[in-house]
């Protein structure tokens, strides 16, 4: 395989890369490749102005269809035997958002469901003008 080069910059420094992808990092590399894929190429593409969809657009099957046709236009170039499934995405409550991030910092489920429902209180309390000391007392 040959070298993949690269010239950029980071900041003020310019940089000339160079490297031979390691065959142990292929699948490795594949997984960064489509996160990134369908993270900032697939969006661009998806909801550009001539497309007729827009990011808030409620879920449809006109919609479903859409990303899928880019989708396997984009990933195609890439990747073989692509398969896209779409659904409606539902926003979690704030309840439940605070619940999972204080579950990824490793705190018991109970735990997470104390000091979710504590700290939306306070932030629901702060927003109404109260004071963290009048919500604690």
């Amino acid at each position: 395989m040959d070298a993949i080069k690269l010239n950029t910059r980071l900041g003020n420094s310019t940089l000339k890369l160079s490297g031979v992808l390691r065959n142990d990092k292929i699948k490795e590399i594949a997984e960064f490749a489509l996160q990134y894929l369908t993270w900032h190429v697939w969006p661009a593409s998806a909801y550009s102005k001539d497309s007729g969809f827009k990011r808030d657009d409620e879920y449809s099957d006109a919609l479903s269809d859409h990303l899928k046709s880019e989708g396997q236009t984009l990933l195609g170039k890439f990747f073989t035997d692509v398969k896209i499934e779409t659904a409606k995405w539902d926003k979690p409550s704030p309840i439940a958002k605070l619940i999972k991030d204080f579950l990824g910092l490793g705190f018991s489920e109970d735990e997470a469901k104390v000091m979710a429902a504590d700290t939306l209180k306070k932030l629901q309390a702060k927003n109404n003008g109260a004071t963290e000391e009048a919500v604690d007392a």
